[in-house]
């Protein structure tokens, strides 16, 4: 509980005696002045006044404000007020900071939270962005080159949009603000404390005293749906200074402004903290003493005027501004108030009706807006008018304005007497809110952020809307879309909408301006990217794409805004069509470039999206989200290097772009910089732990190092950031980790999950009939194959893994589809042209094997096996001799510790007629499975007559050794005919 006190003392005066003596406003201000302005520590800190509207309750915020400004208690007390004016939390702390003189801590707080408000609604525009971030199709569903497939891409950038909205509510900021309005509120505190405590000493005496501030809140009953809640989550859950006192004014009391959670205000009311009390009109006898104090003592004519005032004190300043004229007791105030005014006083009697409708506090200069005043008169004719009854001053600033309920009652007054009149002079004062607008914009883009233009926008629309034509209403829109996207402020447009669509006598508006204004309020409020925003930009659009002289920037950014929302929505090409016509009316609209951009992205449709996204950033380089959808279409098109630099300048622009460094990350992974590539990522999530895409990012990197058990480290953590259907592709990675663990029970469990959650998922049953091929389960892993190839027909990673079960089964001809397919859809994959090696070696074909194992040898010479395979073959073709024996002591050297290296060193060994030595031993232990170097150990065991070469042979074509390759046993036709008739033919014939 705030506002702690620090002794017992609660002055003379206690609760119950005080509300006794609440009889008229004298009262009230002894009241003020013995349990406020005089104790140590004021008995109350939140004040609550309230009573209808004209009973005085800013008449008595004025007289506390001016007593604690007279001379007995102004060394000590600090005062500010704040009204309808400021509609938010921030614009009152920001009011109250300008009133009291802060600085430091609070100015920067201030000037973090704006930075971060405008971050947000920048990312909220292009949350997209963040969206296909999260998505799967963009977060790794793509391993090894097979695409994501089918409608989850769909619920994966729904989902994503949640997320990212949910997620990135608090933007991106240098300090990145978690509770933005929370922090600000804090920072306000410790600095009001500060001037709370700071002691004065006195004039006239040692005394020295604590500061005593005094914080106004006039008209709250404007304020509470923003205040209320503000002030009980945020502000009275803080340690406030004791010192610090709260006077609200309001038509309800205090407790009643959440009137869900009316008891939310009770624990100050039984501490002592609150006081409400009353502001009732005046009763007869004070009525009476009233007039008798204006010098009317005439019983009639105070009867009169008590009839018809009501006791209202606004009513009774305005039926006795002139205390020497009789009333009209069948006429209202205002016509009383009007009869006074003499009749050769025209100008006077136009002026203080037109005044009514300035939607902005006024000063002398703004009766320029009144052609008829002559300039030379305005001085004279405005201190007439601000020394009207109903006229009050607006706080430091010199502007006056009249009371809300004389406004309303001058305004009806003057329609109900010339509707002509009365929209004359709303057009005059509408044409003058745009001339001071026009004023304010030679001043340069930085007006956009100055609060007098965003007021003399939301006053411009305002007037227009209150007049009767439909055009104006289209006008007015107008503005305050133009007010709302340049400034992000929706609480000041929200408000004069708010107050358009309320049901009140005194509201002019008619049924047309009520309908746009709720069509404005619905697509203000709405969530971007849902239902309700699309029905609401159709709304809005069809209200004002007709209209020739609308704007066209706003009318761009009406379409742009409904594009982004038929993209989320799952209409990718009424989005483009929207973000089309942006681009029509606003051709250097470089956000609507982006937009399209991404759009053509999520259809795949990379080279237009690489055409829009090279557009967006040559109209506005400052676009860190284009830069890193840049770089997401650059690694689509497998341009991984200028990819890298597109990810690089967004980091560039933003230091702090979790993003940017995943993206990089994972265009690293591609590159094979996986020292890069760990580093970004690791950066990515310290940035954002949340990002699940970026863990399983790092789980592939880990994987293709072969440090798998890492890898399922990382693929754990994204599993459990986002589990289920929207990262079902995480457990088809972590399968294949596991795979490559050898652990096949885990392996198949993840796949199997994997395909459960998208029966769509084409990577998943590839590499689950990968699993099956390599456990010889060769049926089932076809019918993975055959689903895999039904989703996705031009995956060459796919065809290439049919091709090889269809080996494994020797459907030769069926694999040489495959992989002739494969090799068309992805020429630069080298070991699809040994596959298919391997296949036309099933036929027999050792002519078309050569020439495709050449081909493999050719595109990665530091593929051993091709170069090995391609010496094996030609020794099929043409007895070995010693340069064969060369070139297989070269293929050994490029990687010695492999298996096929002491193969080669083997062979080559024995072709040279030196000793054999252990590398085909060796060979042999290394790879069981294998039948290379058992081939070729039986041989030469073979040529040198030992039968147990024979057994070899016969190893090495159990283990699958295509028969093709018995060719070099005929060499001992000739070496060992004996040998060769007993033992060797018999076994050719056998396989062949």
């Amino acid at each position: 509980m705030p506002f702690v006190k620090k002794n017992d003392a609660r002055g003379s005066a206690q609760a119950g005696d005080a509300q006794k003596i609440f009889i008229a406003r004298s009262h009230e201000l002894h009241f003020f002045i013995e349990h406020v302005l005089q104790p140590e520590d004021p008995l109350y800190n939140i004040i609550s006044i309230y009573g209808d509207g004209g009973v005085g309750k800013s008449t008595l915020l004025n007289r506390y404000n001016e007593e604690a400004q007279s001379s007995g208690y102004k060394e000590y007390c600090l005062t500010a007020v704040v009204d309808e004016r400021q509609a938010t939390p921030a614009s009152m702390m920001e009011r109250f900071a300008d009133q009291l003189g802060m600085q430091s801590e609070f100015r920067r707080a201030l000037q973090a939270y704006k930075d971060a408000l405008r971050k947000l609604h920048t990312e909220q525009e292009t949350m997209e962005d963040a969206v296909l971030q999260h998505a799967p199709d963009f977060a790794g569903a793509a391993v090894e080159g097979v695409p994501f497939v089918g409608p989850l891409l769909r619920e994966g950038i729904k989902f994503g949009t949640a997320q990212a909205i949910n997620r990135y509510h608090v933007p991106r900021t240098v300090e990145r603000l978690e509770d933005p309005i929370g922090d600000l509120t804090r920072a306000f505190v410790a600095e009001l404390n500060h001037l709370a405590e700071a002691q004065v000493t006195l004039s006239g005496s040692r005394v020295r005293r604590r500061h005593r501030v005094l914080l106004f809140f006039d008209t709250f009953e404007q304020l509470e749906e923003e205040a209320a809640p503000w002030l009980l989550d945020y502000f009275l859950t803080a340690d406030i200074s004791n010192s610090v006192v709260l006077i609200v004014a309001g038509r309800l009391p205090i407790e009643r402004s959440l009137a869900r959670d009316p008891k939310r205000w009770l624990p100050y009311r039984e501490n002592g903290v609150l006081y409400s009390f009353t502001l009732n009109s005046f009763t007869e006898a004070e009525t009476r003493a009233y007039l008798e104090q204006r010098g009317i003592t005439d019983p009639g004519r105070i009867y009169q005027i008590w009839q018809l005032s009501r006791g209202l004190p606004l009513y009774l300043s305005l039926l006795t501004a002139n205390p020497q004229h009789e009333v009209d007791p069948t006429a209202d105030v205002v016509a009383n108030f009007l009869r006074w005014i003499p009749e050769h006083e025209e100008v006077k009697l136009r002026l203080v009706l037109d005044a009514a409708l300035f939607t902005l506090p006024f000063n002398q200069d703004d009766l320029a807006a009144l052609s008829y005043i002559h300039e030379n008169d305005r001085p004279a004719l405005y201190q007439w008018l601000i020394k009207q009854p109903f006229v009050h001053s607006s706080g430091q600033d010199g502007r006056y304005s009249y009371h809300e309920m004389a406004e309303d009652l001058f305004g009806r007054h003057l329609i109900r007497i010339s509707p002509n009149s009365y929209y004359a002079t709303r057009r005059a004062l509408a044409e003058y809110y745009a001339l001071c607008i026009e004023q304010l914009r030679r001043h340069g883009k930085e007006v956009y952020q100055n609060g007098a233009w965003l007021s003399m926008m939301v006053a411009l629309a305002q007037q227009l809307l209150l007049l009767p034509d439909m055009q104006s209403h289209v006008q007015a829109s107008e503005h305050l879309l133009d007010a709302y996207y340049r400034t992000k402020q929706d609480e000041e447009v929200t408000r004069v909408l708010r107050e358009l669509l309320q049901e009140r006598p005194y509201n002019t508006a008619n049924a047309d301006a009520r309908q746009i204004a709720r069509i404005l309020l619905n697509y203000i409020e709405a969530m971007p990217m849902s239902e309700e925003f699309l029905l609401a930009s159709n709304q809005l659009l069809q209200r004002v794409s007709e209209v020739p002289s609308f704007s066209p920037k706003v009318l761009a950014q009406l379409y742009g805004n409904r594009g982004v929302t038929q993209r989320n929505l799952n209409e990718p090409a009424a989005a483009i069509a929207d973000f089309d016509q942006a681009i029509k009316h606003d051709p250097r609209y470089a956000w609507a470039y982006g937009n399209r951009g991404i759009t053509h992205r999520t259809l795949k449709q990379y080279r237009q999206a690489l055409a829009d996204l090279d557009k967006a950033l040559s109209l506005d380089e400052s676009m860190d989200w284009v830069y890193v959808t840049r770089g997401e279409v650059l690694r689509h098109l497998k341009e991984y290097r200028r990819a890298v630099a597109d990810f690089t300048r967004a980091i560039t622009l933003d230091r702090d772009y979790a993003q940017a460094y995943a993206g990089r990350g994972r265009v690293y992974r591609l590159l094979k910089q996986y020292t890069e590539a760990i580093q970004d990522l690791q950066r990515a999530i310290a940035l954002d732990p949340e990002m699940a895409w970026a863990y399983a990012s790092l789980g592939e990197v880990y994987r293709n190092i072969g440090e798998n058990r890492r890898a399922i480290e990382e693929y754990d953590r994204a599993i459990a950031l986002a589990p289920g259907q929207h990262y079902f592709w995480a457990y088809g990675s972590r399968g294949l980790a596991y795979f490559n663990l050898q652990d096949y029970q885990h392996a198949q469990a993840d796949f199997d999950y994997a395909i459960e959650l998208n029966p769509l998922y084409s990577w998943g049953y590839g590499h689950r009939g990968r699993m099956y091929r390599h456990l010889k389960q060769y049926e089932r892993a076809l019918v993975d194959m055959n689903r895999a190839i039904e989703l996705a027909p031009d995956d060459a990673w796919i065809r290439s893994h049919r091709g090889l079960v269809f080996i494994s089964l020797r459907n030769y001809p069926r694999a040489i589809d495959d992989l002739s397919r494969s090799i068309a859809l992805d020429p630069t994959y080298p070991a699809n042209y040994a596959r298919r090696g391997s296949a036309y070696l099933g036929e027999g074909n050792l002519v078309k094997a050569a020439y495709d194992y050449a081909l493999n040898c050719e595109l990665a010479p530091d593929d051993i096996r091709a170069c090995w395979m391609t010496q094996w073959i030609a020794m099929c073709q043409q007895r070995a001799d010693k340069a064969t024996a060369t070139r297989l002591e070269e293929i050994a050297t490029s990687r010695s510790q492999h298996y096929f290296a002491y193969v080669c060193r083997g062979v080559a060994n024995w072709l040279h007629g030196r000793q054999v030595g252990s590398a085909l031993e060796d060979a042999c232990r290394m790879r069981e499975t294998m039948w290379d170097a058992f081939f070729w150990r039986g041989l030469i065991r073979a040529a040198s007559g030992q039968t147990e070469g024979i057994q070899d042979v016969e190893h090495a074509l159990q283990l699958g050794m295509f028969p093709a390759l018995l060719a070099p046993l005929s060499w001992l036709e000739q070496d060992k005919p004996d040998f060769y008739a007993t033992h060797v033919l018999p076994l050719l014939k056998r396989y062949h």
